[in-house]
């Protein structure tokens, strides 16, 4: 989740929530991911295990799903859909 070191101070950069789990970019690794997060209790919120890379192969800045739960993830420089 943290940036790069010696590119631009960009970790993660587009983030969304979908049926209690966090999906995330971080552009510089080149990675989209995800992690399993608690839904009720003294834990809600918290990670539930370790997160996973969905892909691992573009420059994801953001991303957005579609009605049947397909990610969209996009790219700034060159303005290019994944």
């Amino acid at each position: 989740m943290k940036p790069v070191p010696g590119q631009l101070f960009l970790g993660i950069n587009g983030i969304h929530i979908r049926s209690g789990i966090i999906y995330f970019t971080n552009t510089f690794q080149g990675l989209f991911a995800r992690i399993r997060t608690h839904l009720s209790g003294s834990k809600t919120g918290t990670a539930k295990g370790l997160y996973e890379i969905i892909s691992y192969d573009g420059l994801g800045d953001d991303f957005d799903f579609d009605d049947e739960g397909n990610a969209d993830n996009t790219q700034n420089p060159g303005d290019v859909l994944l």
